[in-house]
């Protein structure tokens, strides 16, 4: 494994716990940044590996990755983008209100995951809001 950058390593040590979710349902079937380009398919077995890589990166530089299964989440293909989930502050999670109707039902499998972990979620439904 090539050595982790200097901000890379800053950034996992600042994290106490770090959420992430596979790949498993990645795809790009609708655009709705600069970013997302449906002229281009998603590898996901390569996709797969790097998501793979980032994890074992960020645990070698102390980082502790949670991981959260998409399970049910076939029509969420975004949810790999798990920043974007919320803000934590102690044991509260402040729960995204996702601006696009492509990603407003993920905050159901998010809110199950926060909840489960011993998270109080809260977040206005009113307000869009999405996490970093």
């Amino acid at each position: 494994m090539a050595s982790a950058s200097a901000p890379l390593k800053e950034a996992a040590k600042a994290a106490k716990r770090i959420l992430m979710c596979r790949p498993t349902y990645f795809q790009v079937t609708y655009s709705i940044n600069p970013w997302m380009d449906m002229r281009r398919g998603v590898n996901r077995p390569r996709a797969m590996e790097q998501w793979e890589k980032l994890k074992t990166t960020l645990e070698g530089c102390g980082a502790r990755v949670e991981v959260m299964e998409a399970d049910g989440a076939e029509s969420f293909p975004d949810m790999v983008f798990s920043a974007n989930a919320a803000v934590v502050k102690g044991s509260k999670a402040y729960l995204a209100n996702f601006a696009h109707p492509e990603r407003k039902g993920e905050r159901y499998f998010f809110e199950q995951w926060f909840t489960k972990n011993g998270y109080e979620c809260v977040g206005d439904r009113d307000i869009a809001f999405e996490g970093m």
